[in-house]
């Protein structure tokens, strides 16, 4: 089974919603006022099946731009980097969720599958996350669902701080002792404490003006 036909079948389920195909990055994206929304297909081969995984994400440039410099990323990279990036899994509580193709029938299930869940979830989630309130609710709100959607505490604590700050959210203080201590008991070295410290004094010091 060949993994470019496994796209482009699968691909259909998102068809006529403005997604290009980007090789390079292996993605489907559209773009959106400030960032762009993605649709990632990973397929892994092997001589008797193929495994599929699916994530959606969205970028938003502001926030991106602010925290790309505490980030240590590679330059080439920082247009590209996402906001939010989770499985299809994930949306749906299934965190190890996969779709396994092993014949044409398991392919036409994951379409239809896959079909249904855009319809139902998929593309409503990606358009409420363009809005930074609905997306400060996602980051910044501690319930079992919003934390099984994120795979990096880090991550998310730069984003979601930065979020908190753009939406002009009264808990900034209490959420960067929030994010502290969730890094702490998460293990990161000295040098990740002192990247989030230094977003941190220059998120208290920005004007929204």
């Amino acid at each position: 089974m060949v993994t470019t036909n496994v796209i482009e079948y699968i691909s259909s389920c998102w068809r006529g919603e403005g997604f290009e195909y980007l090789r390079p990055h292996n993605q489907f994206r559209r773009s959106i006022k400030d960032g762009f929304q993605s649709i990632i297909v990973s397929v892994s081969s092997y001589d008797d099946e193929v495994l599929i995984d699916i994530h959606l994400g969205i970028r938003h440039n502001k926030i991106e731009n602010m925290i790309y410099p505490v980030t240590k990323g590679l330059k080439e990279f920082e247009s590209e980097s996402h906001t939010f990036l989770t499985s299809t899994g994930r949306i749906q509580e299934k965190l190890y969720h996969r779709y396994t193709i092993k014949d044409e029938k398991d392919l036409e299930f994951v379409r239809a599958d896959l079909f249904d869940f855009m319809q139902t979830h998929g593309l409503e989630f990606l358009h409420k996350m363009k809005d930074l309130n609905y997306a400060n609710t996602v980051f910044n709100t501690f319930s079992d669902y919003n934390n099984q959607l994120f795979y990096n505490p880090y991550t998310r604590a730069i984003r979601g701080l930065t979020v908190c700050k753009l939406v002009e959210g009264e808990n900034f203080t209490a959420l960067k002792e929030t994010y502290t201590e969730q890094l702490i008991q998460s293990g990161y070295p000295d040098s990740y404490f002192q990247s989030f410290n230094t977003l941190a004094l220059f998120l208290e010091n920005y004007s929204m003006n």
